[in-house]
């Protein structure tokens, strides 16, 4: 799901709201890089609005304003009209040996688990530079 299309999906206040530091975000043990820090308090959505953290089960809204723009967030999310922009990349609709480059803070994006060890997706990460609120 790319970023711009689904903001204006969302009410400027829940876009206010998804932009403060009201939210608890767990670090999952895979991005650990210090014993100390086992969560931050940040925002879920950038200022700019050109950034969004997403993943539910590690996100705690901190406040009544933050619990209802992350339950709009949510919603919007499984929305019709959000469906309606999702782009599925199947084995199907890549030709072997395909790379697909998706820029996190442009792109909304997910995978289910996957046991498979041939799959046709892999995850590289680079550290590029910090969220900025």
């Amino acid at each position: 799901m790319e970023l711009a299309r689904l903001l204006p999906l969302l009410s400027p206040t829940a876009r206010k709201y998804l932009s403060r530091a009201e939210y608890r975000i767990s670090v999952p043990p895979e991005f650990v890089k210090r014993d100390d820090q086992q969560s931050i308090v940040e925002s879920i959505l950038t200022n700019a609005g050109d950034g969004l953290r997403f993943r539910e089960d590690i996100i705690t809204p901190l406040t009544t304003s933050g619990s209802e723009a992350f339950e709009e967030l949510k919603n919007m999310l499984r929305s019709s009209e959000a469906r309606s922009r999702t782009i599925s990349l199947s084995p199907q609709l890549l030709p072997s040996g395909s790379i697909v480059l998706v820029g996190n803070r442009r792109w909304l994006h997910a995978r289910n688990e996957v046991r498979d060890p041939k799959r046709h997706l892999r995850r590289v990460r680079w550290d590029a530079k910090p969220f900025e609120r």
